[in-house]
């Protein structure tokens, strides 16, 4: 698909009706790489003290840790980061629901890690997370020249349910890509890619 289509008639319009701020997110990240050490360490430190308030105030599991270590969620600043214990993969496995903040679930969407290190997680993500992690991947991907809508090639998960293969199709319809498996590589399975890749 043509890269201004898929840009501006596909991908924008699709976050959009998601209500993930992707491309208004993305001009403040790219804005923002470019700000003087200070002044972006000093953004980050205002970001980190909302996470950290919101977390202590928002969810069971850190609203209880906080109790512990004597932590006000009201007045937690980025020092206090360093008084609650490090949370691991177990944690989101056991504890998931406690670690979760008031959003209602039609906000929010589920996202599985692949499970490399021996655990899958699965996690809950809210609209604007989801659009921030987007917009920031994007803003790498700009630094080699690809913009959203580019045309791409991915070598990926594949979907091995039905169900999860139509859904899989379209998010790479939206994004302007070809899926590859990241666990097929025979010489015909790159022999496939490559005349794939070649018609792109």
């Amino acid at each position: 698909m043509n890269p201004w289509l898929a840009r501006n008639l596909v991908y924008r319009p699709a976050t959009w009706l998601r209500g993930e701020p992707v491309f208004a997110m993305l001009r403040r990240y790219e804005e923002s790489q470019w700000w003087a050490p200070g002044r972006l360490a000093a953004a980050q430190e205002r970001h980190l003290v909302e996470i950290l308030r919101y977390a202590v105030g928002s969810t069971a599991h850190y609203a209880a840790v906080a109790r512990e270590v004597g932590v006000d969620p009201l007045k937690a600043e980025a020092s206090d980061l360093l008084r609650l214990p490090l949370l691991t993969k177990t944690d989101l496995v056991e504890h998931g629901d406690s670690l979760r903040g008031p959003i209602p679930s039609w906000q929010t969407s589920w996202k599985t890690t692949g499970g490399s290190t021996g655990v899958a997680v699965r996690l809950s993500k809210d609209r604007r997370a989801t659009a921030a992690e987007q917009a920031a991947s994007w803003r790498s991907y700009g630094w080699y020249g690809i913009r959203p809508g580019d045309r791409q090639a991915r070598f990926w998960g594949t979907p091995q349910t039905q169900r999860t293969k139509v859904r899989y199709a379209a998010i790479d319809f939206v994004l302007n890509r070809d899926r590859f498996s990241a666990f097929a590589f025979r010489r015909d399975d790159l022999g496939r890619y490559y005349a794939r890749v070649a018609k792109m």
